[in-house]
């Protein structure tokens, strides 16, 4: 892979890897959770210039539930009761579904899951 290639995948600018690879910076958290998850996208022959826009789109709903969650309890609470709701009446109207529609459906079903996990610490 090329460092632009590479840059690209982990959303970042193509002179950070180049000092991330010379051990002139040390990468925050997050750049190493996307490495983490680029290394296992290579594994498996997936596409290196990241992922799909359904992916990107529930990591970042995930990631505000779980600023929600750890900053106000009740708000995630209410969001976490209307997303099975939507995710219920989208699992109940599938059958005449189209593929926004059902792309949706998988989205909302994907959302539902993470708020039903127990509490980050």
């Amino acid at each position: 892979m090329t460092k632009a290639s590479v840059a690209r995948a982990l959303r970042v600018q193509r002179s950070y890897v180049t000092m991330l690879i010379h051990g002139d910076r040390t990468p925050h958290i997050r750049t190493l959770e996307s490495m983490r998850a680029l290394e296992k996208t290579l594994r498996a022959g997936g596409n290196p210039e990241g992922p799909a826009e359904e992916d990107t789109e529930l990591n970042r709903i995930f990631n505000q539930l779980r600023m929600l969650e750890q900053n106000d309890r009740p708000k995630f609470e209410a969001v976490r009761q209307v997303v099975d709701s939507m995710a219920q009446q989208a699992s109940a109207g599938a059958g005449s579904s189209s593929k926004p529609a059902g792309a949706a459906s998988k989205l909302l079903k994907k959302a539902a899951a993470s708020v039903r996990k127990p509490v980050l610490k």
